[in-house]
């Protein structure tokens, strides 16, 4: 800790800058996290209906044949990894990277979003297959193209199997990595309600194929937006507790210039009665 006042005020300063950028950073997180959690709310609730209603379709077509439903072992795995741009977000980038490397081989054919995270997984020695690409630059357009691409490559079998790692948002402090997977598609047996019974026509095959494109284009844009919803809150949280610590240190800091001072204005008087005294 600085031993003099000049010190100590420099630090304060110094202090007081960093806090100013904090606060700054914290307010406009909690803005595009109000954003990203509208559009949460509403794409979230309508990707859950699209799995609903594809998953009793699936129950009750049983002897549909489709590319979409079998499983083959020829092609690649491809995992579609969304991540975040920038750092300053507490352990939310370290957190998925960390789980990517526990539960993703480096095998695998990875297609990464996020500028932040194409660095750090390249890092890890993964190789990617697409170029570096920012995910405030992406929009639902761009995350249907993905899917749709992903979709037409698994029935022609170049991939055996389509993976979606994304980070879901629990609520404001909890954010969990997950991993999906969305082709072939298995028993969608995830909720607690049992399938209701789906009469489809004219033609089931059909109608079978375009729930399940839109149910993988409605997962990849829902994990995209639930992705955003949580860097935001995790930048937001951790820039909280830095302003919080700043203001902890400055407390402290103006505490101890302040007894300095009043050791110094106590020492001045003493040597002016000194002085008297002497006289």
């Amino acid at each position: 800790m600085a031993s003099n006042r000049a010190e100590i005020r420099e630090h304060i300063n110094s202090i007081t800058q960093t806090r100013k950028t904090t606060d700054a950073m914290q307010l406009i997180s909690g803005v595009m996290f109000a954003k990203q959690m509208a559009c949460l709310e509403r794409v979230g609730s309508y990707a859950r209906e699209v799995r609903r209603v594809t998953r009793d379709a699936l129950a009750n077509c049983e002897d549909i044949e489709h590319p979409y439903l079998g499983t083959h072992v020829e092609g690649k795995r491809y995992v579609l990894y969304i991540g975040g741009d920038l750092g300053m977000c507490g352990a939310y980038n370290g957190n998925i990277t960390r789980f990517l490397t526990a539960n993703v081989p480096p095998t695998v054919e990875l297609h990464v979003l996020g500028l932040n995270q194409y660095r750090m997984i390249e890092a890890e020695g993964y190789t990617i297959a697409n170029e570096p690409v920012a995910s405030a630059e992406l929009v639902q357009d761009d995350l249907k193209l993905l899917a749709d691409e992903a979709l037409e490559r698994f029935a022609s079998r170049e991939l055996h199997q389509v993976d979606l790692l994304y980070t879901r948002y629990v609520n404001p402090v909890t954010f969990k990595p997950m991993l999906t997977r969305l082709l072939p598609l298995g028993a969608m047996g995830e909720d607690e309600d049992p399938p209701g019974y789906v009469y489809l026509e004219p033609d089931p095959a059909k109608l079978v194929e375009s729930l399940v494109r839109l149910m993988v284009e409605t997962s990849f844009y829902s994990a995209f937006v639930e992705s955003g919803a949580s860097e935001q809150a995790a930048r937001k949280l951790a820039m909280k507790n830095a302003t919080d610590n700043a203001n902890d240190l400055l407390d402290e800091l103006t505490l101890q210039y302040n007894q300095i001072r009043q050791d110094e204005i106590t020492q001045e008087i003493s040597e002016i009665v000194g002085g008297a005294d002497a006289l």
